[in-house]
């Protein structure tokens, strides 16, 4: 899909055409530059979050496209509305989906990169109330609601789980945090700002057994949140963390496994995503 967008917004640039994080400064950029867009910092998140829309669109099934248009009040649907409407993601598949198998476990809090509720959807089906919170990590975020400031007595529980979305939501486009300058300014805000992050997200953090799923070394969302959440709040007495990854260089595998011991004490689980979470949820199936 990364291609994809590429196409979309005519990439020029045959070398960075699967990092999106450096697609998006570009067209941020240049669309700024552009006197007959004049963009604003907005522009590029809600034209990649149209593009979404576009590609939802044409994999969707055409019944479910068509109730939606028939919706007049679809076109103010954020993204993820759109995709629960058409049934997307499908949670049919059971244990071998692994959000649903995520959402089976009895975990109190999810922090998710996503700018999607996709965790919130599978929660529901798996017969949960989640609460929705979003890092404020500009100043534009800040009369965006917070479920600490509406329910100052609620405390996170498996029946009841925040999910915090670091990086934005799709329903605040100015939210996300998409580009090169978003994740430095990320950085900077979270590691400048305490009240960015709610303390209970930052106690989870030190004391809890962290599950990193779905990342790459490489990829930006896991160097900023790891180098400026996850190492600032290691401590010596956090349970097991474990790195989920696949990689089939040895080279890289050992690099990797150091990398992440020396950091943060974490360890590495060889093998995908799906796999992991089937022994994690039948273990705790078991125990029970």
């Amino acid at each position: 899909m990364i291609e994809s967008w590429a196409d979309y917004i005519e990439y020029p640039l045959d070398d960075d055409r699967l990092d999106l994080t450096r697609m998006t400064q570009f067209q941020s950029v240049m669309s700024k530059a552009d006197p007959d867009i004049k963009a604003d910092n907005d522009y590029v998140k809600e034209t990649y979050l149209d593009f979404l829309h576009e590609v939802l669109l044409s994999i969707a099934d055409k019944e479910l496209v068509d109730e939606l248009n028939e919706d007049a009040n679809s076109a103010s649907f954020p993204f993820s509305q759109k995709a629960e409407r058409l049934e997307y993601p499908s949670f049919t598949d059971g244990q071998q989906n692994p959000l649903l198998l995520l959402a089976d476990l009895p975990l109190p809090i999810y922090l998710t990169t996503s700018y999607h509720s996709f965790v919130e959807t599978a929660l529901i089906k798996a017969g949960k109330e989640p609460r929705t919170e979003i890092c404020h990590w500009h100043s534009r975020l800040d009369s965006l609601p917070s479920v600490f400031s509406t329910d100052p007595n609620y405390e996170p529980t498996p029946q009841e789980p925040l999910v915090y979305h670091l990086h934005g939501l799709d329903e605040y486009p100015q939210s996300l945090v998409l580009t090169e300058d978003d994740h430095l300014d990320f950085l900077v805000t979270i590691s400048r700002d305490m009240d960015a992050v709610p303390v209970r997200v930052r106690q989870a953090l030190a004391d809890s057994s962290l599950i990193l799923l779905g990342y790459s070394l490489r990829d930006w969302d896991f160097r900023v949140i790891f180098r400026g959440m996850i190492k600032p709040s290691t401590v010596q007495n956090r349970p097991k963390s474990v790195f989920i990854q696949l990689l089939d260089n040895p080279h890289e595998r050992t690099f990797l496994q150091n990398y992440l011991h020396q950091e943060a004490k974490f360890e590495v689980y060889w093998g995908n995503t799906t796999n992991f979470l089937q022994e994690i949820w039948q273990g705790w199936r078991g125990s029970r």
